[in-house]
């Protein structure tokens, strides 16, 4: 600013400048693609992504699957208490909420080629990022579960994105074939709109987990046990009792 002034530019009192790197993070790519177009939910794309889940929307998932509206989002509320879609892990970048699994990156590390050697030297050193399964392993902050996917991803990206549970309905990346081409779109459409959690959401109970009789006979038994394995405790009465409350106060 100096040099530039004792060549006669007049500055005035106050001289700004740009600082070149906050103007190259401005320059960050933003996707805006309308998936739920892209895959034929809706007839127009949008500008930018559903905000969260009305229970307007869980009336026409109903509507379309044959399925009591209650029971739907009964299995929501009973399995992810009916979480806010978005974060905020970086300050004005919204992100769909995450639950990093350190025992699904582990296993699907190796699936995915990642090194024995590596995995267990990872496992040693830093336990939160791979390890085996531990049901008394507590997964800790929101804030935590982001700087764990980043360091995952320094090992394999596509292992981590599939080793985290997406979205408002908290469901595993590792099911992203079911909805989408690749697990980095699963993300990204994660990432921009709510009402790519809902899709996810359907097609995780119907393909995954062949849920579709079941919801509609009520059988919050086989439910519970596809949704949570067959060791599963309570989870159906948990299920049932928030189907309940649906029923009473919609």
């Amino acid at each position: 600013m100096k040099e530039v002034a004792e060549k006669g530019v007049a500055l005035g009192p106050e001289p700004w400048h740009m600082h070149p790197v906050v103007f190259l993070d401005a320059m960050k790519p933003v996707n805006k693609q309308c998936y739920c177009y892209k895959q034929g939910i809706v007839d127009r794309p949008c500008q930018s992504g559903a905000v969260d889940v009305t229970k307007d929307d869980f009336e026409v998932l109903a509507a379309q699957l044959g399925v009591e509206r209650e029971v739907l989002r009964a299995i929501a509320v009973a399995e992810t208490g009916d979480k806010v879609p978005f974060k905020y892990y970086v300050r004005g970048e919204k992100h769909a909420a995450i639950l990093y699994e350190r025992h699904y990156m582990k296993r699907i590390s190796l699936k995915l080629g990642v090194s024995p050697e590596t995995v267990r030297k990872v496992e040693s050193s830093e336990p939160d990022i791979m390890h085996s399964y531990d049901k008394s392993y507590r997964h800790g902050k929101d804030s935590q579960q982001y700087q764990r996917l980043l360091r995952a991803r320094e090992i394999n990206s596509d292992a981590a994105n599939m080793s985290c549970s997406w979205g408002k309905f908290q469901v595993m990346g590792e099911y992203y074939h079911h909805l989408c081409g690749s697990i980095q779109e699963l993300v990204d459409a994660q990432n921009y709109c709510a009402m790519q959690h809902l899709q996810y959401f359907k097609v995780f109970l119907v393909k995954e987990k062949r849920m579709l009789q079941p919801m509609k006979d009520k059988d919050w038994l086989t439910i519970a046990r596809r949704y949570n394995g067959t060791g599963q405790i309570g989870y159906d009465q948990k299920i049932e009792n928030a189907y309940n409350s649906l029923k009473n106060k919609w």
